[in-house]
C-alpha cells in the first residue's frame, strides 16, 4: 500500500487559531501583538557609550548611540516572518555628513552600496535623519543621493551651528535653497522636516531664514507637493558647549569664535536656538 507523503513539519499557525488560545483574540489584541514586536525591534540608548559633550555630533536626544537586539526575531520562524522588517521600519535611520560618531556612514555610501539593504528593506524604510553641512547640502551630494535608491516616507535634515558656512569665522548666516528640488526624486517621500539651530547671536538670522522656507511648496512625485500650512513652528533651546573638540572655541569677551586651546575647568556653555518647520503632503 502506498502511504501519502508526511509533511516535514506541521503548518505554521497564527495565534488566532492555535489550539492553546482557543478563544476568539480581537482586534486589539492583535494591535497590541503588533506593537509589542515594534518597541521590542525599537533602539535602546547606549550609555555606557555616551559621546564627549564637546564632540560636535552631540545634542538632545543624540547624546549616545542606538543599538537594535534583535533576538526576538530568532525565536520562531513566525515570528521571523511577520517582525523582520521591523528593525527597518520602527527605527529612525541617522547619518552624519562627516564629524560624525566613529563607525557611523555618510549616507552617499549607505544607500549606494547594494549590500547593505535588500529591495524589501528598501521599501520598509519610513524615517532617515541627515545631519547635513551645508556645503553637502549645496555642492549636489545631496541631489546625487536623492536620485539613487533612497526611500522613505518622512526626511529630517538638521543643520546645527556647526555646519552652516564659515561660522567659526563668525560669518552671517546664508542658505541657498536650490537643494530643496531635489526631495522630488525620493521615492515615498511623504514629510519633510527641516531643522536649523544656531548659537542665540545669531538667532534673528535664523529665524528670517525661516519665514522665507515656510512659504515654499516642494513638489514630489506623481506631481504632488509638500507645504508647511497647517502645521506647527517649532522653537526650543538647549545648552550646548562653548568648546567644541579641536580648539574652536568661542570667546564671550570678544562675542566671536576663535581657534584657541581647550578651556580649562568645566564649560559654563552656549544657549543654542532651534527652529523646525515640517513639510506635509497636500491634497
Amino acid at each position: 500500500m502506498t502511504r501519502e507523503p508526511q509533511p516535514l513539519a506541521p503548518p505554521m499557525v497564527r495565534e488566532i487559531q492555535s489550539p492553546l488560545t482557543p478563544r476568539k483574540i480581537d482586534s486589539k489584541e492583535l494591535s497590541f501583538e503588533t506593537k509589542f514586536f515594534e518597541h521590542a525591534c525599537q533602539g535602546a540608548p547606549r550609555k555606557d557609550q555616551a559621546y564627549p559633550r564637546d564632540a560636535y555630533y552631540y545634542r538632545p536626544g543624540y547624546e549616545c548611540p542606538q543599538q537594535v537586539y534583535p533576538q526576538l526575531l530568532r525565536t520562531c520562524r513566525l515570528v521571523y516572518l511577520e517582525a523582520r522588517l521591523l528593525p527597518v521600519k520602527a527605527n529612525e535611520h541617522v547619518f552624519w555628513c562627516e564629524r560624525a560618531p566613529s563607525g557611523r556612514f555618510n549616507p552617499d555610501i549607505y544607500f549606494t552600496d547594494k549590500t547593505r539593504f535588500t529591495e524589501e528593506q528598501l521599501d520598509a524604510i519610513q524615517n532617515v535623519h541627515i545631519f547635513a553641512q551645508m556645503w553637502w547640502l549645496e555642492d549636489n551630494h545631496f541631489s546625487s543621493l536623492c536620485q539613487t535608491d533612497m526611500r522613505t516616507q518622512i526626511l529630517h535634515i538638521t543643520i546645527r551651528h556647526s555646519d552652516w558656512w564659515f561660522w567659526e569665522q563668525n560669518r552671517p548666516l546664508r542658505l541657498n535653497e536650490r537643494w530643496i528640488a531635489s526631495l522630488k526624486h525620493i521615492q515615498g517621500l511623504k514629510t519633510f522636516v527641516l531643522e536649523l539651530e544656531t548659537m542665540e547671536r545669531d538667532k534673528d538670522q535664523m529665524y528670517a531664514i525661516a519665514d522665507r522656507l515656510k512659504k515654499k511648496r516642494i513638489e514630489v512625485r506623481d506631481g504632488r507637493s509638500l507645504r508647511t500650512e497647517g502645521n506647527p513652528v517649532v522653537k526650543e533651546q538647549w545648552i550646548g558647549p562653548s568648546a567644541f573638540q579641536g580648539g574652536v572655541t568661542f570667546i564671550k569677551e570678544e562675542n566671536r569664535w576663535a581657534h584657541r586651546r581647550k578651556i580649562i575647568g568645566p564649560d559654563a556653555g552656549l544657549t543654542y536656538c532651534t527652529i523646525t518647520l515640517t513639510w506635509t503632503l497636500s491634497n
